[in-house]
């Protein structure tokens, strides 16, 4: 089967009067209307604070599973605190995405008001994802206001005035910033029929940033015909 590829639109580094905004809107438009997934290069989003939030969740997820296990949702849940959203970890074969019987991944959600760290376990992890976070908030506002201008909105800053929850803190909203862990394959996986690490599935959410390490591999993107 051919296949096809992603495409790059370049930010330039910095948001600035500069950017040639015409030729980056007319990219991501053309992009996401071909495949529904760009790369985004250039984007001013500092390489240290992802490496620095990289090495702090590498450094939970590989805690023993006994302390990792103080941190999950189902045992948050129970606190009946968070506001109707839910942070923290989930384990491998927790969740489950399409057809999978079982999905060999971890994760740890950062969302709502009352977040939860690690802070006992990793002291940085905190800090670290708190100032990636901070960019990732610029970065979202700026691609929902170029959505706006892709789509031809009457008001163009439609997507970004009610982005309330990533404008003020404050606001509760869905935005989930998760980080995702992919466990070495073993043998226990022989006994599924249908395991996955991570199975088809569509986010929610009017879009998602995905930062990848620079040694991952798999990601795989459907091309859908007549959407």
């Amino acid at each position: 089967m051919a296949t096809q590829s992603i495409r790059t639109v370049d930010f330039g580094g910095k948001f600035s009067g500069s950017c040639d905004w015409t030729r980056i809107t007319k990219e991501l438009d053309e992009g996401l209307s071909e495949m529904g997934f760009v790369y985004l290069k250039n984007t001013g989003i500092s390489n240290e604070k992802v490496e620095q939030a990289f090495k702090a969740s590498n450094a939970f997820f590989n805690l023993n599973s006994s302390i990792k296990a103080t941190y999950e949702k189902d045992f948050i849940k129970k606190m009946d605190v968070m506001d109707g959203v839910y942070p923290g970890y989930t384990p491998a074969g927790a969740e489950l995405e399409g057809d999978a019987e079982y999905e060999h991944k971890e994760s740890f959600d950062i969302c709502g008001s009352m977040r939860i760290y690690p802070d006992d376990q990793v002291p940085n992890f905190r800090e670290d994802f708190t100032a990636l976070e901070d960019e990732l908030r610029n970065l979202t506002l700026r691609v929902a206001g170029i959505l706006g201008l892709a789509l031809g909105l009457s008001d163009s800053e439609y997507f970004v005035k009610n982005l309330t929850h990533i404008q003020k803190k404050e606001v509760i909203g869905t935005t989930t910033l998760r980080a995702l862990y992919y466990p070495s394959l073993n043998d226990e996986l022989a006994k599924y029929e249908s395991a996955a690490r991570c199975a088809a599935h569509t986010d929610y959410g009017l879009f998602t940033l995905l930062l990848m390490d620079v040694d991952a591999v798999g990601l795989e993107v459907k091309l859908v015909i007549n959407f």
